[in-house]
């Protein structure tokens, strides 16, 4: 599997844009963008282990979880 990265800045308070994003299961944040999630599993999107469906093609797990961001496969 290959690796991805992408950086942008966001000119918005850390506190503010990590209460936007916490939620591994919300992508309520990016219309246009991410126009389908599925839930899968019984894990809460702030659980490590969560997963998602994302427009019916992208299979990602939550792998780590802190105040910096997530990290996800």
């Amino acid at each position: 599997m290959g690796d991805l990265s992408n950086t942008i800045e966001i000119k918005a308070p850390v506190p503010k844009v990590w209460e936007t994003i916490r939620d591994f299961h919300d992508m309520s944040w990016a219309p246009g963008v991410i126009t389908d999630v599925k839930k899968v599993g019984n894990k809460n999107g702030s659980e490590i282990g969560a997963q998602r469906i994302l427009n019916d093609a992208f299979h990602e797990t939550l792998i780590k979880l802190d105040s910096k961001g997530h990290t996800f496969s």
